[in-house]
């Protein structure tokens, strides 16, 4: 990684793209240069997600004095030196842009602000605006009186969701439990974790069928079974699919749900916002 140059030449070399919707927002159009050249730069103490290349941290990192000034999420990825980070795709503007599209499509993610990227210090960075929750949607029902009775339910509001958003060419890419939130305030489910979404003019099932088999596998094994049965008729009928393919749907989703379950996660994270309260069975965080 490079060393961190000072703050004024940083500050010169930020390329930054703001969405023009969020202008209006208390998030949006309050961020100097200065102020997104500490933030491209920041060691942050707390953090929610760290993995190689990549760190999700809030901004500020203090505790904010009152509502009206509240705290935004970044993203940061620090890209490879030289020809090669040149030419590889900036995940953090993938994520904006996605995050950016599916906003104007009325699904539930969270709202973005803006893209950054230095390409002196070899970083980018997405901001959005935080959504506001106590847990990720796979504890809430962990922590359910019944939570068997629980995912049946949540099922149903998944497959709205998915339906949605796969019915509008997107798909997820790491649609698991962990990456679903229930907002404050108006009970929503939010979608998190945009950064592998993507979208198709002819998406293939197999795609969807990723998605669904994510929902799957990373709930319990005491309520996963449950959830999926209610789940994938809902999601065929929302659709309009032909209830003759969902045998095959379903073989397809347990066969991937299979193999996942059966290797170790690529990264294992203990400082994520669920930090240890994980499946005993390893199901990937995503």
């Amino acid at each position: 990684m490079a060393s961190r140059p000072d703050p004024i030449p940083l500050t010169d070399d930020l390329q930054v793209v703001e969405w023009e919707a969020s202008l209006g927002s208390h998030s949006a159009g309050r961020w100097t240069r200065a102020e997104l050249a500490s933030a491209m730069g920041a060691e942050p103490t707390t953090t929610w997600r760290s993995i190689p290349g990549r760190v999700t941290f809030p901004w500020p990192q203090a505790p904010t004095p009152s509502p009206s000034s509240a705290r935004v999420v970044i993203k940061r990825f620090d890209r490879a030196q030289g020809w090669l980070g040149r030419r590889s795709p900036d995940p953090a503007r993938a994520e904006y842009e996605a995050l950016v599209a599916l906003c104007g499509l009325g699904i539930p993610v969270p709202q973005p602000i803006l893209h950054a990227r230095s390409p002196r210090l070899g970083r980018s960075m997405v901001l959005m605006e935080e959504v506001p929750h106590r847990r990720s949607l796979r504890q809430a029902i962990a922590a359910d009186a019944d939570p068997v009775h629980r995912a049946r339910a949540e099922a149903l509001r998944l497959a709205e969701l998915a339906a949605r958003l796969h019915g509008a060419g997107w798909y997820h890419r790491d649609l698991y439990l962990q990456h679903l939130v229930e907002r404050e305030g108006d009970g929503e489910l939010v979608l998190l974790d945009l950064g592998r979404a993507r979208w198709g003019r002819r998406p293939r099932a197999r795609w969807f069928q990723k998605d669904l088999s994510a929902l799957h596998l990373s709930g319990a094994e005491d309520y996963r079974e449950a959830l999926l049965g209610e789940l994938l008729p809902e999601y065929f009928r929302l659709r309009g699919l032909s209830s003759a393919a969902l045998p095959a749907w379903e073989r397809a989703i347990r066969r991937r749900s299979a193999r996942v379950l059966a290797r170790h996660p690529r990264h294992v994270d203990t400082g994520t916002r669920e930090g240890a309260d994980r499946d005993p069975d390893g199901s990937p965080l995503g």
